[in-house]
């Protein structure tokens, strides 16, 4: 009875040797008939920082199961010529087409929403620009002059803790020391839309320069830079102040009436003239001369009327009756000495 379980428990084991056996043959042949398609692909080879240049030395080619590989992945290297990254890539990440622009596409690369870029051109003292990079916090401080447009001589902020968004066109930190050595020459800043207006005119009326900003000083991105509106109202405020001054103090202007078509009378020995004012050429015009006789009869009617500018008696036969005449005593005399011929007109210069 032993012996005849012996024998049944070594078949078994057989069978089940042969079985494995045949198991693990199916599958390496299986295996070789089916191998695992690679394609390469490029990826980053170092940390490539958004609007970077995407070159030979910071990508290189590498293997990928056909079927893992990312929408996009870049396969060719010709394909990343004059190629810059749209974002941060990361070591050992893939380069992908939707991550690279053109370089007709970088300026605006990394410009978040409600946000613009200024140019600041460094002069013949580069101070802290050649030790800045994109990214780096920086304050904008303005030395100011009197004048119409500005309170005081004095110096203030104009920005404080602005982002530098690229040096000389770089927007990437730069790595290479050597690539560091050359001089700065324009530093692009990063800035509110609302604080375009605080550049342009500290630009104007000022002259700029940089100091080191805090990182750990509190900005806030969503808002216009307060050292910047503190700027602006201080030179609006003068403005206003300017105006209301100007407004005060204003001469008001007074209009002088010319005479027009007044009558003057003149005595001479010989009788007496009258004259009318002709605003259109500004001169006295002799409109009736009188004898002496005349004159007397003038005079006499004058006397015994006490109001001012008696209308002669028609009857006494003077050209210009109508008119209504001074009285002697409110007319100007002027004793002439003699006649001058009739119908003459004489300028006669008025005090404006």
């Amino acid at each position: 009875m032993r012996n005849k379980s012996v024998i049944l428990l070594a078949i078994a084991l057989g069978c089940g040797m042969i079985a494995s056996v045949g198991i693990s043959q199916v599958v390496m042949s299986g295996s070789e008939s089916q191998p695992t398609k690679m394609v390469e692909i490029l990826v980053a080879s170092m940390d490539i920082p958004a609007n970077s240049k995407i070159a030979a030395d910071n990508i290189m080619l590498e293997k990928w199961p056909a079927g893992k590989t990312p929408d996009g992945a870049i396969t060719d290297v010709a394909a990343i010529e004059s190629k810059y990254a749209k974002q941060h890539i990361y070591a050992g990440e893939a380069i992908l087409k939707q991550k690279v622009v053109d370089a007709t596409e970088r300026a605006t690369v990394g410009i978040p929403p409600g946000h613009t870029v200024v140019t600041y051109n460094i002069g013949s003292d580069p101070g802290i620009a050649n030790l800045i990079e994109p990214g780096d916090r920086i304050n904008v401080i303005g030395f100011f002059e009197k004048s119409d447009i500005v309170p005081e001589t004095t110096h203030r902020d104009v920005f404080r803790n602005v982002r530098i968004f690229a040096v000389d066109g770089r927007t990437g930190r730069e790595t290479d020391e050597k690539a560091k050595k050359g001089a700065v020459s324009s530093i692009l800043l990063l800035i509110k839309q609302e604080d375009e207006r605080v550049w342009n005119w500290a630009k104007k009326v000022g002259a700029l320069q940089l100091t080191l900003g805090n990182p750990n000083e509190p900005v806030n991105p969503n808002a216009p830079n307060a050292a910047g509106q503190e700027f602006m109202k201080w030179l609006d405020d003068y403005a206003e102040e300017r105006r209301l001054d100007q407004t005060d103090t204003k001469i008001a202007e007074v209009e002088v009436k010319k005479p027009g078509g007044e009558i003057i009378k003149m005595l001479t020995p010989k009788g007496y003239r009258l004259f009318r004012w002709n605003k259109g050429t500004q001169t006295m015009e002799l409109i009736q001369e009188q004898a002496a006789n005349d004159a007397q009869l003038g005079a006499n009617a004058a006397a015994t009327d006490d109001t001012v500018g008696t209308t002669p008696d028609a009857s006494a036969g003077v050209p210009g009756a109508d008119i209504r005449l001074p009285a002697d005593s409110d007319i100007p005399q002027f004793n002439t000495g003699s006649s001058p011929p009739g119908n003459e007109a004489f300028r006669i210069n008025r005090a404006r």
